[in-house]
């Protein structure tokens, strides 16, 4: 699409400029830009001369051709940059679909929360409470799930399966969730079960997913060449196995009773969680810090959520050690905040992802 005014032809070299993954790499295109832009006052994009009409498409072009035949990340034609330049300029419809996918997921996570409270269906106080949190992280989680899946199709195939990766390590965090709100607000019941009934299987597929997480995160930091021993799995390994164990020793060495519903294999899975949500979450600033800003925004909200986890994980670790004969609804309750946090964070994030598509 051949833009006639001058000025939009300096904004469109602007906005293709920042969808280069490594904002380095297109760098010396940019120069003419900068020469023509300095000679400019306010109000005078309208007089540029034959000579710096040329020279503005002749950067446009290089700038196309470095997208099209040497981006890392992205997934570029001619065709599909144009269709893009002309939907980021002047089309605001897939915006506004993507605006009205957010107030969907909102209105659905605030009626079954509701629901779980006021409906007559459900027993309960137990089970209303459970059905809540379970559907105030379900929902979200899995409309960032449909965010990070839809947003992946932009992207060359490496970090395709890296949004992947990432996509199934949330689908493994709420999994249980949405198996609890499912019982609850459809049976209307949820047993309360033996010890360790509920909290086993939430700490578990949570340890799960952060390692799918971690996988994800750290092919993308391998794609842009972040360079970190964070990257080097052996080594977060060792790290995730000596906190953990560390945790489960520090426990025994101050002989501290464990509650009926946990021990050890739940020490030391809270305190995995713990450790991978800090490494995805530095990982991810870290990728941040060298990509373009067109992903950053993205970027700090996904590690601002693995934050989340981490402190997710830090509570029950720091419960298990300080308040050893805490019930275990005042451990779900320390469910409440981490792992809202955590899901409205990672939807946060997949919506910015979807958003550098357009």
């Amino acid at each position: 699409m051949d833009t006639k005014p001058a000025y939009s032809q300096i904004d469109v070299i602007v906005y293709l400029a920042s969808l280069a993954s490594d904002p380095r790499a297109i760098d010396e295109y940019l120069d003419t830009l900068r020469q023509v832009t300095a000679r400019l006052r306010p109000g005078e994009a309208e007089r540029l001369n034959a000579g710096d009409t040329e020279a503005l498409r002749k950067v446009r072009s290089d700038i196309e051709h470095y997208l099209v035949e040497r981006e890392p990340l992205r997934s570029f034609t001619t065709e599909s940059l144009h269709d893009q330049v002309y939907d980021h300029f002047e089309g605001q419809k897939t915006i506004g679909r993507l605006r009205w996918s957010m107030a969907v997921i909102g209105a659905l996570t605030v009626g079954l929360v509701l629901y779980s409270f006021l409906s007559p269906h459900v027993s309960d106080l137990f089970t209303r409470t459970l059905s809540a949190v379970a559907s105030l992280f379900a929902i979200p989680s899995l409309g960032a799930i449909w965010f990070f899946l839809s947003a992946s199709k932009g992207f060359k195939p490496q970090l395709r399966t890296a949004y992947r990766y990432v996509a199934g390590g949330i689908a493994f965090f709420c999994l249980f969730p949405v198996h609890l709100a499912v019982v609850g607000l459809w049976v209307g019941q949820i047993s309360q079960g033996g010890h360790r009934s509920v909290l086993t299987p939430v700490i578990i597929l949570s340890a799960i997913g952060l390692i799918l997480v971690y996988v994800g995160v750290r092919r993308f930091a391998k794609i842009v060449q972040v360079s970190s021993w964070l990257t080097r799995w052996y080594l977060v390994a060792a790290g995730g196995l000596a906190s953990g164990l560390g945790v489960v020793a520090l426990h025994r060495l101050l002989n501290i009773p464990a509650p009926e519903w946990s021990g050890n294999p739940q020490f030391f899975a809270f305190t995995l969680v713990a450790f991978l949500g800090i490494v995805a979450a530095i990982l991810s600033w870290k990728v941040a810090a060298v990509i373009s800003p067109l992903y950053q925004k993205a970027l700090r909200w996904f590690a601002f959520a693995q934050v989340a986890a981490t402190f997710f994980g830090l509570e029950f670790t720091l419960l298990f050690l300080v308040m050893p004969q805490a019930s275990q609804t005042t451990g779900l309750a320390l469910l409440v905040l981490p792992f809202s946090a955590l899901a409205v964070l990672l939807l946060k994030s997949g919506y910015a992802f979807n958003r550098t598509l357009r």
